[in-house]
């Protein structure tokens, strides 16, 4: 009875703040001393709020089937729409009570100028509101209830815009997670492609990243199009049938998303290659890797990794001065990051690569702030500038002399927009992998890839998941963890990995060398120091008893959860070192650059929920969306 009532409760909360966005609306509408300056903000506004009241409106219907943990987070997202949208009321009152005098008071210009502030000023909140409830409305494809089904369906046919597109692909998503592998394969092959599809003079690579850049003729597209070329291995997969399962899935879920909501670049095909040679327990030959082919986003361009543009905060030339980004900036991007890793387990899927190399960051066509390439920079969007300047011809003078004024010491109060990528191990939460390289004599050797072993790669994997021997089975508990490595950098705006001096290999990023953990990251012998676990602490202040370290395991030994470390350290003990160093560092520097809200999400992502396997799904994205998500955006700059 309980639960019904507080069910009802929030549903009633629901009605009370479509009545109050309404309200607003008809506030701003009822404005028309300034019509003409402020028609376009005002249809804005109320577009903004149509898409909110069509979800709320579902939401009614939606929320009495949702597991009580999912209605949760639904209920903190309302209450925290109720707030802005009491907030909107009470700016407008304010203004409305001044009307008498106002305009007489006022120059009708700066009246209308501050009229057009509070309805950007409550576009831009809604906005934000919106987007990051998006990782929530997502969690329902892993909601294991039939009765969801029927009222998804529901909603979808009785809405329309944006809200009953991303319902029927919350439908679609749920259909391919339940579908049995010949149904996903069918589906997927609408999208195979061949290897005389891609423009083979187009192919380039992109700057600290594995993927390519490239043009090619995608299945459905009239067109070449400019692509980006992402391949898919076998890794360690115990089960080659289930890699093919896995790829097929990843291309079915993949070309169904909306890039700009899930921060996920559209699947426009794929090519199978590398066949083994015939796998008899398996019934035939199957392919070891996957080529997976991305389109760009709608009027977007220039894609550079993230690690790139943090390695422009430290290698800038002098005395030019670094390209400045404002926090604001920086923290929506964090943000934009953090629901893509979301959208991924949503999809019952884990990354496992995350780290800045992974992610893509694209400029718009029309952004007065299009970076300037480093000269140190390998030339290889020739191509892809065509597309660039088919697009935005009348744009090109401002765009040289932007690029040429490389002196300007101004914030730029955009980055771009991040695009999660990298999907070379991506699997299904439940496909098995081995906790071992396959032996050499193996057809399946040659997909293993030793750079995992290798520091600059290790510094992104939890303790448990290091090297070649990982103790535990994947889990998101270990995205979480890579995913608080990348936002302890994009906080610090600044990268721990960077071109050693001779241009050849990866050197420690200078925070890493003033922290004096260089070695420790490294690996290099003797160089972990005791008393490195940070002191934690809890919410209200107090200091916590750092948490056990596992026993002392020497360098390839065999525990009750597995085999030792393999990766060129000492014992696994420093691996957690490596943990307690970087908490150590977001502690001391994160809050006076970011805050310490912005901290507390650093160090939950890096000392995780714990639990290991157990609980993902619906539970554990429950607790990502209320721990880190929902957290970062209360984040208001």
């Amino acid at each position: 009875m309980e639960a019904v009532g507080f069910a009802f409760g929030t549903i009633q909360m629901v009605g009370t703040c479509i009545k109050t966005g309404n309200f607003l609306t008809a506030a701003y509408d009822s404005y028309t001393e300034s019509e003409k300056e402020l028609a376009e903000h005002r249809q804005k506004l109320r577009q903004e709020w149509v898409n909110i009241q069509l979800f709320l409106e579902c939401l009614k219907k939606l929320y009495p089937t949702l597991e009580p943990s999912h209605q949760e987070c639904f209920d903190n997202s309302i209450k925290t729409l109720e707030n802005k949208l009491q907030t909107a009321i009470a700016r407008v009152s304010r203004l409305k009570k001044g009307d008498s005098e106002g305009i007489a008071r006022l120059k009708k210009l700066r009246y209308a100028l501050t009229l057009k502030a509070r309805i950007t000023e409550d576009l831009r909140s809604l906005s934000e509101w919106q987007q990051g409830l998006q990782p929530t409305i997502m969690m329902m494809t892993l909601a294991n209830t039939r009765e969801l089904d029927g009222k998804i369906a529901e909603c979808e046919s009785s809405s329309g815009g944006g809200v009953g597109r991303q319902l029927a692909v919350i439908r679609e998503l749920r259909m391919i997670s339940r579908a049995p592998g010949t149904t996903t394969e069918k589906s997927a092959m609408a999208w195979k492609m061949s290897e005389s599809d891609i423009i083979p003079s187009t192919v380039g690579s992109i700057f600290f990243s594995s993927v390519q850049v490239a043009t090619a003729r995608c299945p459905g597209r009239s067109s070449i199009v400019p692509v980006i070329l992402n391949s898919l291995n076998i890794g360690t997969r115990v089960n080659p049938q289930e890699f093919t399962q896995d790829a097929y899935e990843l291309v079915s879920v993949l070309s169904k998303g909306e890039p700009t909501t899930f921060g996920m670049l559209r699947c426009c095909g794929f090519i199978p290659r590398n066949l083994v040679a015939p796998v008899h327990q398996y019934g035939g030959s199957l392919p070891t890797q996957f080529d997976l082919l991305f389109e760009f986003p709608d009027n977007m361009t220039e894609p550079k990794s993230l690690r790139a543009l943090l390695n422009e905060s430290v290698e800038a030339p002098l005395p030019s001065p670094r390209q400045r980004y404002s926090l604001g900036a920086r923290l929506r991007l964090a943000k934009q990051l953090a629901r893509s890793v979301a959208f991924v387990h949503a999809c019952n899927m884990v990354h496992k690569k995350i780290r800045p190399e992974c992610v893509l960051v694209f400029q718009s066509v029309n952004s007065p702030h299009r970076i300037h390439r480093s000269q140190s920079e390998p030339v290889h969007h020739r191509h892809q500038n065509r597309f660039s300047q088919q697009n935005n011809n009348n744009n090109n003078n401002n765009n040289n002399q932007l690029a040429t004024n490389p002196t300007s010491t101004a914030e730029v109060d955009t980055i771009g927009t991040p695009f999660l990528i990298g999907f070379e191990s991506t699997r299904r939460t439940n496909t098995a992998t081995l906790l071992s390289p396959p032996p050499a004599s193996s057809p399946l050797s040659p997909a293993f890839d030793p750079q995992d072993a290798k520091w600059h790669r290790t510094l992104y994997q939890h303790p448990r998941r290091r090297g070649t021997h990982p103790d535990e089975r994947y889990s998101i508990d270990h995205d979480m963890y890579s995913l608080g490595v990348c936002l302890l950098e994009l906080g610090l705006w600044t990268s721990f990995v960077v071109r050693a001096p001779n241009r050849n290999s990866n050197a420690p990023g200078p925070v890493l060398v003033e922290e004096g953990i260089d070695g420790i990251v490294t690996g290099r012998p003797g160089a972990v120091a005791s008393g490195l676990t940070p002191t934690a602490r809890s919410s209200t202040g107090l200091a916590l008893p750092p948490p056990p370290s596992p026993p002392k395991v020497p360098l390839g030994a065999t525990t009750a959860t597995g085999p030792g470390m393999g990766l060129g350290m000492e014992t696994r003990e420093s691996a957690d070192a490596v943990r307690n160093a970087l908490i150590l560092v977001a502690r001391r520097r994160l809050p006076a650059v970011v805050g310490e809200r912005y901290t507390d999400v650093v160090v939950t992502c890096l000392e995780g929920f714990g639990g290991g396997e157990e609980g993902d799904g619906v539970e554990k994205g429950v607790l990502f969306i209320e721990m880190v998500l929902q957290k970062l955006e209360e984040i208001v700059v």
